[in-house]
């Protein structure tokens, strides 16, 4: 099923809505994405002395405490974009590979058969 032709209504068939399936493929690829970003972490940490590791974060962590309010928003707001687009160019590597299939095919399964909830 193509789910950009999916109709909402007495009419569809049972079909799913666009917006539906859209909702419950982003559930699905927001619990991937943090399963993968806690993998990464975890495998880039892992390739680090831990005491390289950890002091990197530790100033970090000291850096960011000793940031102003004006200068936390700033870099609050750079860190989210940054963040962001990050996850935005991981997503587009994904679909291309056609990781997130299965994830779709999920979705449209699972409200096929009604686990879904409009909303």
């Amino acid at each position: 099923m193509d789910p950009l032709t999916c109709t909402d209504g007495p009419g569809a068939g049972g079909r799913a809505s666009a917006p539906a399936l859209v909702a419950a493929t982003a559930v699905l690829l927001i619990t991937d994405r943090a399963q993968r970003v806690a993998s990464r972490t975890d495998e880039m940490v892992a390739g680090l002395p831990t005491e390289v590791a950890m002091g990197k974060i530790q100033d970090i962590e000291r850096q960011v405490q000793a940031l102003s309010p004006e200068e936390l928003a700033q870099f609050r707001a750079w860190f989210l974009e940054f963040d962001w687009a990050t996850w935005d160019h991981q997503i587009e590597r994904d679909v291309q590979a056609g990781r997130l299939d299965a994830l779709a095919e999920k979705a449209l399964r699972d409200h096929a058969a009604g686990k879904t909830t409009p909303l």
